[in-house]
């Protein structure tokens, strides 16, 4: 049996897709799938990083006019107020994912849902195994 696509939660064969769950793996016949659809969904960053940002952003200009001295720790705040956005926002793009739904006798399912990067590249896969499918029948 050919494999398309392996992680350790999810592997495309041939004929075959098969999901990690969580007491094991939920096996589907590519065969049974019609009516593909994705479903994306994005992780924005947090609002506790605007709000440090924000708070930081305050805190500066208020520190300036009344205690210029303070200016070198109000900055200090707004660089780690930024830093911590940064790392905010790769966590969040980690944290998105995409689902792959399809039709199976008449309902809809979720076949399965991974972060968009794994999620390309299965999708990638299936789209080649869908392809040997069609080619074959034809």
């Amino acid at each position: 049996m050919t494999v398309y696509f392996r992680s350790p939660a999810l592997v495309i064969t041939e004929r075959l897709i098969r999901v990690r769950v969580p007491l094991g793996w939920q096996v589907w016949v590519i065969s049974d799938l019609r009516d593909f659809g994705i479903c994306r969904r994005p992780s924005p960053a947090t609002r506790r990083s605007w709000l440090l940002g924000g708070s930081a952003l305050v805190l500066a200009v208020l520190t300036v006019r009344p205690h210029p001295r303070l200016l070198p720790i109000a900055l200090l705040l707004l660089v780690a107020a930024c830093v911590w956005y940064v790392i905010d926002r790769r966590a969040a793009r980690r944290r998105a994912s995409s689902q792959l739904w399809a039709t199976r006798r008449g309902a809809s399912i979720m076949v399965f849902e991974r972060p968009d990067r794994e999620f390309d590249a299965a999708c990638r896969a299936l789209r080649r195994v869908l392809q040997t499918m069609q080619d074959g029948h034809s």
